[in-house]
């Protein structure tokens, strides 16, 4: 093996000086690829810088737009709306002489410029105007009358309220902004606004311009600046000041209201916008010489990173031999079905994850204990006996997993010689679901023999409930054949017919409750549903039992709500089984003098409550379970001297749960039994939406059975 390894050393060796010419190749590459990366870094860089210095271009442009703005938004509130004030005072004054007019109009244009006159125009034909040196021309002319002011004066007419035109000539010269108000004055004769005149005020745009700016926003904001929106038309309309061309060179824009409409201010850089930004030439030859250099040292690491690797892999084939060897007696111990753990009996030393699966402690934990304390204090001695002695065989211990249960393993060891210690390898094979098999089977064993013992005490009781009613049927018909009594006219006979007639029903009783509870069991029982009446249905149960009551002097209450029940939709001759059953149980168990109660409610959810209350000899807990298992009867003093096959019950809790509800058993011993059991809501509904509209009675269109 060392010889095969100094062959492969120096065929490496070999290689090495071989592939000399060759390194170069990959590190001129990697230098390469290392420099174009560096010039494709660069290149996003740079149009980052450039977006960013556009971006903050625009953010300067914007800024200044917006202070244009608000000047310009100043400068006009100061003189268009000059015509509110005029508009309020005509409709307060209506009749305005030349003198008071000239007073107010001195008043409001006290301190403002660029006003180039107010006026006043009754049914749109000037009356007054202010100031009159200047604009004396005006009186006397219609608005309506000329063409650049017609429309909007139509417009705020027609939308009652104040707009403006413009810019436009003006006779004197210059560009003009026009603001038109309407005025309209309360009619007394037709209760509605009438349409009084016009509040006229021009003002000159140069002035207005001047003042917000735009004039010299090339020398102080550095920007060009425009506006359009003529007559207030916004971004479609003509232009109001500035150059027409500068809205196609991808202005900041910004709208700014007027009277009526909107203005779209526009801005662009003073010398345009940039395509450059500061320092870009200095970024190109830095970065460029910082990637070269970054090649350089690149290539310079490839061809150290391949002399290192000629170095490694002789070192590398050594250790790979010794990793696969190791890797397939892991594995080998991984692949195991048992446990195994490498130990002395204070620590632990190796371990596989089997061993981790079983237990459910971490691996930090199991390195941190004793093997020992893997296991069950009385179980330690064999652990001990089984993990040294290999001869021994093998032993079945109990272990402590990490959740607090018990897992019952079957342990097998071996010694192992390690740097001059004796260590342990003991298998644990978890053997717990074999043991559970081991008590299931016993169980079942047991189960079975139960079984038999059940059904050989329902035979017997069979045996005695079948022969008890034959022996009456066979007796009786005896002695009738026989005519042993006198001729068969004889009247005491009949006593005999009606002994036999009650002996067969028993007996039939009897068979159909195997055969309904069979039914059950295997599924095939059906119910035939119908509407009826759950009062008339309780009544005809509490007569067919008067006659048993009697005999003990039991009491037999009907107990129903003052409202009268809604009719429910379900099998009525199951419901009245239901119903005979816990009756019959009821009055079988209650002693001479006793009370049985059978009480019918509507629970707020609309389903229907049915209970059977007794003062009989009552249940225990116990008790109350045998009583609904098939076959079973309550070992009682009374229920010896009774008949039954233990079927009544437990049949009647599958008819209910087939009819969607449920029954609950409430008894004490000494203290009575109630039975209670419900249909569920849905039965009520459907019964209601069969039926038609009306209040509930007795004589209703639906089954009543043979109440």
């Amino acid at each position: 093996m060392i010889k095969l390894f100094n062959d492969d050393a120096e065929q490496i060796a070999d290689g090495a000086k071989d592939s000399v010419p060759r390194r170069a190749v990959p590190a001129l590459a990697t230098a390469f690829l290392v420099f174009m990366a560096g010039m494709a870094l660069m290149a996003y860089l740079d149009h980052a810088n450039l977006t960013k210095h556009q971006e903050t271009q625009a953010g300067e442009v914007r800024q200044q737009l917006s202070l244009l703005k608000n000047r310009l938004e100043s400068a006009l509130d100061q003189r268009l709306f000059l015509g509110q004030g005029l508009e309020a005072l005509v409709r307060s004054q209506q009749d305005i002489s030349s003198d008071e007019f000239d007073a107010i109009s001195r008043i409001l244009l006290a301190g403002r410029t660029g006003v180039r006159s107010i006026a006043l125009a009754r049914n749109n034909v000037v009356t007054h105007v202010f100031p009159l040196n200047d604009n004396r021309r005006m009186l006397g002319s219609n608005l309506l009358a000329r063409s650049e002011l017609a429309n909007v004066v139509m417009e705020a007419v027609a939308k009652r309220t104040m707009m403006m035109a413009g810019p436009y000539s003006l006779d004197q010269g210059g560009l003009g902004l026009a603001s038109i108000t309407p005025v309209f004055l309360q009619s007394a004769q037709r209760g509605q606004p009438e349409f009084w005149g016009l509040v006229s005020v021009i003002i000159e745009a140069d002035t207005i311009f001047d003042e917000a700016g735009f004039r010299t926003a090339a020398d102080r904001m550095g920007i060009r600046a425009a506006v359009r929106g003529r007559d207030g038309f916004g971004a479609g309309g003509g232009m109001v000041w500035g150059e027409p061309a500068l809205f196609v060179e991808r202005p900041i824009t910004i709208d700014i209201d007027v009277p009526g409409g909107q203005w779209r201010l526009a801005a662009i850089p003073l010398q345009g916008w940039s395509l450059d930004y500061p320092s870009r030439l200095s970024f190109w030859s830095g970065g460029a010489s910082l990637t070269a250099l970054i090649s350089i040292l690149s290539a310079i690491l490839v061809l150290a990173a391949f002399r290192l690797r000629i170095q490694v892999e002789g070192r590398d084939a050594v250790k790979r031999e010794l990793t696969e060897s190791e890797e397939r007696f892991r594995r080998l111990a991984e692949a195991a079905w048992e446990g195994l753990v490498i130990h002395d009996w204070a620590h632990v030393y190796d371990f596989n994850t089997r061993l981790v699966e079983m237990t459910g402690y971490a691996p930090e934990d199991i390195k941190r204990m004793s093997v020992l304390d893997l296991v069950l204090p009385e179980d330690r001695l064999k652990f001990q006996s089984a993990s040294i002695d290999s001869a021994a065989g093998q032993s079945e211990v109990r272990l402590r997993c990490k959740d607090g249960h018990e897992m019952v393993a079957e342990a097998r060891g071996a010694d192992l010689f390690f740097r001059g210690r004796v260590l342990h390898v003991t298998s644990l094979r978890d053997i717990t679901q074999t043991k559970e098999a081991e008590k299931a089977l016993v169980t079942a064993r047991d189960a079975a023999q139960m079984a038999n013992r059940v059904k050989s005490e329902f035979l017997a009781n069979m045996s005695h409930e079948l022969r008890t009613p034959l022996n009456a049927v066979l007796g009786f018909s005896d002695i009738m054949e026989q005519e042993l009594l006198g001729p068969l006219g004889t009247p005491r006979y009949k006593t005999f017919v009606h002994d036999i007639q009650v002996s067969a029903r028993h007996l039939l009783d009897i068979i159909n409750d195997i055969l309904d509870i069979s039914r059950v069991e295997a599924g095939t029982m059906d119910l035939y549903e119908s509407i009826f009446d759950p009062a008339l249905a309780a009544r005809s149960c509490l007569r067919l039992l008067e006659a048993r009551a009697l005999k003990t002097n039991c009491t037999l209450v009907l107990d129903l709500p003052d409202t009268p029940l809604p009719a429910v939709d379900g099998d009525q001759r199951r419901i009245k089984q239901i119903l005979l059953n816990l009756l019959s149980n009821a009055v079988k168990f209650t002693p001479e003098g006793g009370k049985v109660t059978l009480s019918l409610r509507q629970n707020p959810d609309e389903s229907l409550f049915f209970k059977v209350a007794d003062t009989g000899i009552g249940m225990s807990p116990q008790d109350i379970q045998k009583a609904l298992t098939p076959f079973m009867q309550v070992d009682s003093g009374m229920n010896r001297r009774q008949e039954g096959t233990g079927l009544g019950l437990p049949l009647a809790q599958s008819m209910i749960e087939m009819h969607g509800g449920t029954m609950t058993i409430e008894s004490e011993p000494g203290k009575g039994t109630s039975v209670g059991f419900f249909l569920p809501a849905e039965r009520v509904r459907r019964a209601k939406s069969a039926l038609q509209p009306g209040s509930f009675n007795e004589k209703s269109r639906f089954s009543q059975g043979d109440a």
